[in-house]
């Protein structure tokens, strides 16, 4: 049992630390980022519907803001696709 409580709690620091690689967005032109601005606004609204004493859900938070953070990098640092797709799959968002 011991060993099951060890084994989670390192599962945790290690997604933790993969989910902290590169946080920094690129330049992002001021034309997407209108919509960068709403994507952040609306994680927010979200991020109030969890409680400040469930650790669990505090933990589920994390990772989501972790998990759109990542999306949001991933498509600015995109080279595949164009300006106007970058654009496109934003104000789909």
């Amino acid at each position: 049992m011991k060993q099951l409580y060890l084994f989670l709690i390192a599962f945790v620091f290690s997604v933790e630390l993969l989910a902290q690689t590169s946080t920094e967005l690129p330049s992002i032109p001021p034309m997407r980022q209108f919509h960068h601005t709403l994507i952040v606004e609306s994680l927010k609204k979200i991020d109030g519907f969890y409680k400040s004493s469930d650790n669990s859900g505090l933990l589920h938070k994390k990772e989501g803001d972790n998990m759109v953070l990542s999306i949001r990098i991933s498509i600015e640092k995109d080279s595949l696709m164009s300006q106007n797709d970058k654009f496109k799959w934003l104000r789909s968002c």
